[in-house]
């Protein structure tokens, strides 16, 4: 799985379900520190573009309550979410630190 937000989400679950090894791929090094840290093995992506892969999922396999409940008893994290927050004249040096890698964060919040 890759180590954006929700990534992040479902290592912490499958752990915390008795998986032992979760493997996390990304192409940006802070995202996988942020996994390692959650107890993953990570592997860094290569930059050059990626052929993508599409797999089936089947809807409900863990609803938005479950994972709300996970939340709020402390199962799981979701510090690494609470990114930065920028007004909306400011979204151009959002994207520009998007493109260099996030600069450790993995999600930003602009408002209007």
């Amino acid at each position: 799985m890759g180590a954006g937000s929700a990534g992040l989400f479902f290592l912490q679950d499958a752990l915390r379900r008795g998986f032992e090894q979760v493997i996390v791929s990304d192409k940006q090094e802070s995202r996988l520190r942020i996994a390692r840290e959650l107890g993953a093995h990570t592997v860094r992506v290569p930059d050059e573009e990626l052929a993508s892969v599409a797999a089936r999922s089947e809807p409900g396999l863990v609803s938005f309550h479950k994972a709300v409940r996970r939340i709020h008893d402390g199962e799981v994290t979701v510090d690494y979410c609470l990114g930065p927050v920028y007004p909306f004249e400011e979204a151009d040096e959002v994207l520009r630190i998007v493109e260099r890698g996030g600069d450790g964060h993995v999600k930003f919040t602009i408002v209007p």
